[in-house]
């Protein structure tokens, strides 16, 4: 990978980005940094998600990579005026119909 910036991945813990995280380091920069987005579970109470923190860490650590944890709270409440601003058009992706998982369509290809 070539860049003027240094270059970083999104590492969730799920299969895609646990393999783009290994084949840039195996192919890429070799000083990069892993990105990890998580929050508090009091709010994960309406979606039920699995927590896949832990395999990210697992994959940074078993990697030697720096991993660097951003933890968020929804409150776009405030926001929403102005993030429909920002939206001002309709978006959609036929693609995404497909199983409604991103990375099964670009795995797909």
């Amino acid at each position: 990978m070539v860049s003027d910036v240094p270059v970083g991945s999104f590492l969730s813990g799920g299969l895609d980005s646990s393999l783009i995280t290994v084949l840039a380091k195996e192919y890429g920069d070799k000083d990069f940094q892993c990105f990890t987005i998580t929050y508090p579970s009091s709010e994960n109470i309406l979606d039920h998600f699995v927590d896949d923190t832990p395999y990210a860490t697992m994959i940074s650590q078993l990697l030697a990579k720096t991993q660097i944890m951003i933890n968020i709270k929804p409150d776009v409440a405030p926001l929403l005026e102005r993030l429909v601003w920002h939206m001002d058009e309709p978006i959609a992706d036929p693609a995404i119909i497909i199983d409604r998982n991103p990375a099964d369509v670009l795995f797909a290809l």
